[in-house]
Parts: C-alpha cells; sequence; structure tokens
C-alpha cells in the first residue's frame, strides 16, 4: 500500500514538512491534533484509500504509525 502521498497531505494538516512525519510522530493537542483534524483525516483516508473509520478509533491513535495500521486493517475487513 502507498502511503505517500497520504503522508503528504497529512503532513499540511500537522503543518509539518513531510520528512518529519514519521511512525513515531505523536498525535497530541500540540501537533494540532483536534477535531477539525480528526475530520479531516477521515476524508484523507475515504479519498485515498476508500476506508471509512469513526473519529473514535482515530481518537485512540497516539501516532502516525497506529493510523496506517488503522487504514490496513481497515482494508482488509
Amino acid at each position: 500500500m502507498d502511503f505517500e502521498p497520504f503522508l503528504k497531505e497529512l503532513a499540511s494538516l500537522f503543518s509539518v514538512p513531510p520528512e518529519e512525519l514519521t511512525e513515531n510522530f505523536g498525535l497530541d493537542p500540540n501537533t494540532n491534533w483536534d477535531s477539525l483534524t480528526i475530520i479531516s483525516m477521515m476524508a484523507l483516508m475515504d479519498d485515498h484509500f476508500e476506508v471509512e473509520v469513526s473519529g473514535e478509533q482515530l481518537r485512540r491513535c497516539v501516532s502516525v504509525g497506529d493510523v496506517l495500521r488503522l487504514i490496513e486493517l481497515s482494508k482488509e475487513t
């Protein structure tokens, strides 16, 4: 699965350079992790991967790696 285009847009949401957005990048209020970002991320996931997840599922993610695993798991079902 090619995550690069998704990660580039995600970096824009977090206002960080794409190279800073690694799997270990933490999702917390200090990194613009708020309800607007969650809704935007849900739209990105649908656009890039045709995956629909709930806001609650995303709120449980603590890192970008968790988001990528959520996408992979959602594609399997």
